[in-house]
């Protein structure tokens, strides 16, 4: 698998407020090998359906609120995803 792909997919993501749009149908939680990469897809999927912004912080703050930021490797590795767009 391509950890540097998940990566930029997922910094595009926490970037581009249209991006969800164009692939949610597509990409699923388990198209991502890495489980934190799993946790911040959900996170990012549950704020869009609450219509709420996604941003690094409000994905970290999403993740902190139900438990799951250490299984996302934390507030740092979150922000790392948002470097590796290009």
């Amino acid at each position: 698998y391509d950890i540097e792909l998940e990566q930029a997919v997922l910094g595009a993501l926490m970037l581009e407020k249209e991006a969800l749009n164009n692939v949610i149908e597509i990409i699923k939680p388990d198209t991502f090998d890495l489980e934190a990469h799993q946790a911040i897809y959900k996170a990012i999927v549950a704020l869009f359906s609450k219509s709420e912004p996604i941003d690094v912080l409000t994905v970290t703050n999403h993740l902190r609120s139900s438990g799951e930021l250490e299984l996302a490797k934390g507030p740092v590795y979150i922000t790392q995803l948002t470097m590796r767009v290009n």
